[in-house]
């Protein structure tokens, strides 16, 4: 089973856009959920709010 972690801070998202996502100006998120090694990632889900709901759908990113 698959790691997954969920951070949502200023911080955590810029290093997430600049080191995995290519620094992507499209992507509006303020919290993520990262699954796998944070070195190499198998799939994001990306929140536009800090505290997301359960029901929240977020935008998926999956990594081959």
């Amino acid at each position: 089973m698959s790691k997954a972690i969920f951070l949502n801070t200023r911080e955590d998202c810029q290093w997430l856009l600049s080191t995995h996502l290519g620094g992507r100006t499209d992507l509006m998120f303020d919290s993520f959920v990262l699954y796998g090694n944070e070195d190499c990632p198998t799939k994001l889900e990306l929140y536009p709010d800090t505290h997301p709901l359960i029901t929240d759908e977020p935008h998926t990113i999956n990594f081959l």
